[in-house]
């Protein structure tokens, strides 16, 4: 049984009026209205934990709205499977959450979306999900390795410049915030497609960091991976984060979720 200390923030940032990001740990969200929230607290990987991130779509309304369906979804699942006893199905629930958004966009007529990262644990081993830019990484002896793979039109690019070989990545601007996929979308349009990684065997001090773009747009991995190299304790590390991507401008909302074993 390895015992995991978390720690998460969600904060409105320096510009926005709302605060559209919410997170999920094991049944705790905060309320659509906060524009701030914390929790600091302890789990077990051994057993089943759902610890994840939405964020609602920018730029769009009801973003909030999107992300805080995401949640409330996502926890009547998981009683759902405590009490049924059965496995949790990552890629079911996220495309039940869609169902949920969508249905909402039919009945208010109102634009929304939201990304979402899942971390999925059982049996000493975790597993992310996701849709979306929102990010999971894992940091384990002093090195910082992404987990989840962003759903964007620039990523996309980069993916197929590479199996084809060309050495210099062609970089469009306009391409790099751009979603190819995310919740809040209808099936008429295209095939929700989670990705999944692989199984991850839990070891001693390991981080584990989900976190939504409002973080890795103003920090670059390497700053990251220097805050998490700190000999500090895990609520410093992510006050840390936070307070960075503040003065890096703090354009958008930022939410940060750390799990050390």
């Amino acid at each position: 049984m390895k015992q995991c200390r978390v720690s998460a923030e969600t904060c409105i940032g320096n510009v926005r009026e709302k605060n559209e990001d919410n997170f999920f740990i094991n049944g705790i969200y905060k309320e659509r209205k906060e524009k701030n929230f914390l929790y600091n607290g302890f789990v077990f990987l051994d057993r089943l934990n759902i610890i994840g991130i939405f964020d609602g779509m920018g730029g769009v309304g009801n973003g909030d709205k999107a992300s805080y369906i995401a949640v409330r979804v996502l926890k009547r699942y998981l009683e759902f499977v405590k009490e049924k006893e059965i496995r949790f199905d990552s890629e079911f629930v996220l495309k039940k959450i869609n169902e949920y958004i969508c249905r909402e966009i039919d009945k208010s007529s109102e634009k929304m979306g939201s990304t979402a990262v899942l971390l999925f644990s059982r049996d000493n081993q975790v597993q992310i999900s996701n849709l979306g830019d929102s990010r999971a990484y894992l940091y384990r002896d002093g090195v910082l390795r992404q987990l989840s793979v962003d759903h964007t039109e620039q990523s996309s690019m980069f993916r197929m410049q590479e199996q084809l070989g060309i050495a210099r990545a062609i970089d469009i601007p306009s391409s790099r915030n751009t979603l190819t996929q995310h919740l809040g979308i209808q099936k008429d349009e295209f095939i929700l497609e989670p990705t999944d990684s692989e199984m991850i065997r839990v070891q001693k001090k390991d981080i584990y960091l989900l976190c939504s773009d409002g973080l890795t747009v103003m920090l670059q991995d390497k700053e990251i991976s220097n805050v998490l190299s700190r000999n500090t304790d895990l609520e410093d590390k992510r006050k840390i984060l936070v307070e960075k991507a503040m003065q890096a401008g703090g354009k958008d909302n930022i939410t940060v979720i750390l799990i050390e074993v």
